[in-house]
């Protein structure tokens, strides 16, 4: 049977919850917002969104572990379209073998789990690093991001901490949504394309800031693979040292 949910983790906790229900495997579960392929061999079921179910799921995980289901919240973040079916039988593992599932660390399930979590906890990490904030002509700081994982709620509390009473916006471009701070409360809310505004003193910093990049760079000592391994292809496209992306509109 497939399972098809709203995309929410909620959604995802009533797929757990209706498999049990019916006593059946899922062979695949997707987001009706992904792109994916029905098979004529299994039946197609969308699964409607019921918070009181979702967290009867997520009370049985809490009385196994606040960790693991910490790190499910985590793993779900995760780009790949199969990550549900591999969330799944983790938690099928882990209602089965209660605590010491989460010590099989060679099961084949453990393994693939554990794999999702890291690579969407190396990216939180690892991005706020690259996040370029530029200084908008209203006064608001805005940065475009480009992450393969929907890491934004889990960069949220970095930066509110460290721009404290700074209103500045993240924008995550493909996922089209932002990371609104207005200097007291934080929002997610849908953004489609923007445009930009920069202010004057925002110009000259940047132009500012690429010279001084390009003045450090040493032509005869460029090591384009330590660079590609310190400073992935991927985030370099809002990086202002590398861009001027925004345009003076």
């Amino acid at each position: 049977m497939i399972f098809v949910h709203d995309g929410s983790i909620e959604g995802f906790f009533n797929v757990v919850y209706e498999a049990y229900k019916l006593g059946v495997e899922p062979v695949a579960i997707y987001s009706k917002t992904a792109d994916f392929q029905t098979g004529m061999l299994y039946k197609t079921v969308e699964i409607d969104t019921d918070l009181i179910k979702a967290e009867r799921v997520v009370t049985g995980i809490k009385r196994i572990s606040y960790n693991a289901l910490e790190h499910i919240t985590i793993a779900f973040r995760h780009c790949d379209k199969d990550k549900d079916l591999a969330i799944f039988r983790f938690i099928k593992l882990l209602f089965a073998k209660k605590g010491a599932a989460l010590g099989m660390l060679n099961h084949p399930d453990v393994v693939t789990f554990n794999q999702l979590a890291h690579a969407v906890n190396i990216e939180t990490h690892r991005i706020r690093g690259f996040v370029r904030f530029r200084e908008t002509d209203f006064g608001v700081y805005y940065a475009p991001i480009s992450p393969d994982h929907d890491i934004l709620e889990m960069i949220a509390t970095h930066f509110i901490d460290r721009y404290k009473g700074m209103p500045f916006c993240i924008h995550d471009v493909p996922r089209k949504k932002m990371l609104a701070f207005d200097g007291t409360i934080c929002r997610i809310v849908p953004a489609q394309d923007v445009e930009v505004a920069l202010s004057e003193q925002e110009i000259a910093m940047q132009s500012i800031w690429k010279d001084y990049y390009e003045s450090i760079n040493i032509k005869e000592r460029k090591n384009e693979r330590m660079q590609r391994q310190f400073m992935p292809m991927r985030y370099r496209k809002y990086m202002t040292e590398l861009h001027n992306d925004v345009k003076n509109n």
